[in-house]
C-alpha cells in the first residue's frame, strides 16, 4: 500500500551549501524522494533498502522509518522496497525539478521466517531459460529480445499494443493496460522482474501508468497472460494493481532492475 503527495520546493527556502563548481540553476534543477516505511500495523521499519532501478541510487530506512533520496535528476523511476522477512514492493514514480515527492510503503510480512542469508536474484540466462520454458508450456504471448529489437520501439506500451489480450486505456494522462476479454474495465496485473508494480499518485491508484515501465533497450522478454488460468505459478500477489482474473504482463529487464532477497 502506497500514498504519494508532491510538495513543490518554496522558492524562499535556501539552497543548501553548494559542491565546488555546482552552480545555483543545477541544484534547483534536482528533486527529491523521501518517504517512510511502516509494517502492516504501521510500525516504522528500519534498515529497509530503496532504490531506483537501473542506476546506483539507494540508501536505508532509519531507525523511524524514514528515508530521503536526494539530488535526483528530474524524471520517471521504478522504485523499488526490500527488507527480509517482507514481500518487496515496487510502483513508478515521477519527479518534477525542485520537487519534493513524499512517499508511504506498508510492508507486508514474508509467509514464512526468511533464513538471515542473502540469496541472489536469478540470473539473466536464468530468467531467459525460464523464460523459454513458460513459452513452450503456457497459453500466452511471448516477446523475445530478438523481436522487441526488430521492432525498434521508442516504448514498451508500442510491443503491449500488439498483444491481443490488452486493452490501452487512458484517464488523459496515465495509461494503463486492461483485460480485451472483459467488456467493464478489468485492470491486468504488471510485474518487473517478478516483483508486481504497484500504481501510486494517479486517480485510478491500483492501476500502473505503463509510461513509467523502462526503455525497450533495457528489457529481454515480455509475457502477456489473458486470464488467471493461464497465469504461471509461483508468482507473488504483493500490492495488486489488478485483479486475478484480468491478466497480468511480466517485463524482465536484461540485468535484473530490482534486487531482491
Amino acid at each position: 500500500m502506497l500514498c504519494r503527495q508532491v510538495f513543490p520546493i518554496a522558492l524562499a527556502v535556501s539552497l543548501p551549501l553548494l559542491a565546488a563548481g555546482q552552480s545555483p540553476s543545477r541544484e534547483r534543477s534536482r528533486a527529491t524522494i523521501t518517504g517512510a516505511v511502516t509494517d502492516t500495523a504501521l510500525n516504522p521499519i528500519d534498515a529497509a533498502e530503496i532504490s531506483i532501478a537501473f542506476s546506483n541510487a539507494r540508501t536505508r530506512s532509519d531507525a523511524h522509518g524514514k528515508f530521503e533520496l536526494g539530488s535526483l535528476p528530474a524524471g520517471n523511476y521504478v522504485l523499488a522496497v526490500r527488507r527480509l522477512g517482507y514481500e518487496t514492493i515496487a510502483t513508478g514514480v515521477t519527479v518534477a525539478a525542485g520537487d519534493t515527492l513524499r512517499l508511504a510503503f506498508t510492508l507486508t510480512p514474508t509467509a514464512e521466517a526468511l533464513p538471515s542469508v542473502t540469496v541472489s536474484a536469478p540470473s539473466g540466462s536464468m530468467r531467459l531459460r525460464e523464460f523459454e520454458e513458460r513459452r513452450k508450456r503456457s497459453n500466452g504471448q511471448f516477446f523475445d529480445q530478438q523481436y522487441i529489437e526488430s521492432r525498434n520501439v521508442a516504448g514498451v506500451t508500442d510491443l503491449l499494443r500488439e498483444a491481443k489480450a490488452v486493452r490501452m486505456a487512458t484517464d488523459g494522462t496515465h495509461l494503463f493496460a486492461e483485460s480485451a476479454r472483459e467488456w467493464t474495465p478489468c485492470p491486468m496485473q504488471v510485474y518487473l522482474d517478478g516483483i508486481p508494480l504497484a500504481g501510486v499518485g494517479v486517480s485510478t491508484s491500483a492501476k500502473f501508468d505503463l509510461k513509467l515501465l523502462p526503455s525497450p533497450k533495457q528489457i529481454m522478454a515480455i509475457e502477456v497472460y489473458a486470464g488467471a488460468a493461464s497465469l504461471p505459478p509461483g508468482l507473488p500477489t504483493g500490492p495488486p494493481s489488478g485483479r486475478a482474473g484480468c491478466g497480468a504482463i511480466l517485463v524482465w529487464t536484461r540485468d535484473g532492475s530490482i534486487p531482491q532477497d
